[in-house]
């Protein structure tokens, strides 16, 4: 190296800092596509955690809708004017309207209140239901 004059030097030092500057430039390269690697993966891990908890969902629904009326806890009352009613499962009452369930025999005001407070607790509520007992019941 000392046997080379200054400009073959200087040729040689701009070969190596042009190397190195293309190796940095490619490891920043692949550090830029790792971390959008990394990040696509991330996010499709999020949208099947979230598919996932859906579907979880799903079957808590269909579970809870099977559920029959007598393991609500509902009161002896309630339960009675349901059963008698022919409403069985939290499938059938969600279908049922504040209207049919009054006409149920013994069922009336605090019945509708109580069965509207425990659909309620789970996230259900009767067909067509509006949130006004007192305007169900002047019908």
């Amino acid at each position: 190296m000392s046997s080379q004059n200054p400009e073959e030097l200087l040729r040689e030092l701009h070969a190596m800092v042009l190397g190195l500057t293309q190796v940095i430039e490619l490891d920043q390269l692949r550090r830029a596509v790792l971390s959008l690697v990394l990040g696509a993966e991330e996010e499709m891990l999020n949208q099947v955690k979230q598919l996932f908890l859906a579907r979880q969902a799903t079957k808590f629904d269909e579970a809870m809708m099977d559920r029959p009326i007598t393991a609500c806890g509902f009161s002896t009352r309630v339960n009675n004017c349901l059963t008698k009613g022919r409403i069985l499962t939290v499938r059938d009452l969600v279908g049922s309207d504040a209207t049919s369930l009054l006409l149920l025999r013994h069922f009336g005001r605090h019945c509708l209140i109580e069965v509207v407070d425990k659909l309620a607790e789970y996230g259900l509520t009767i067909k067509g239901w509006s949130g006004d007992c007192d305007k169900v019941y002047r019908r």
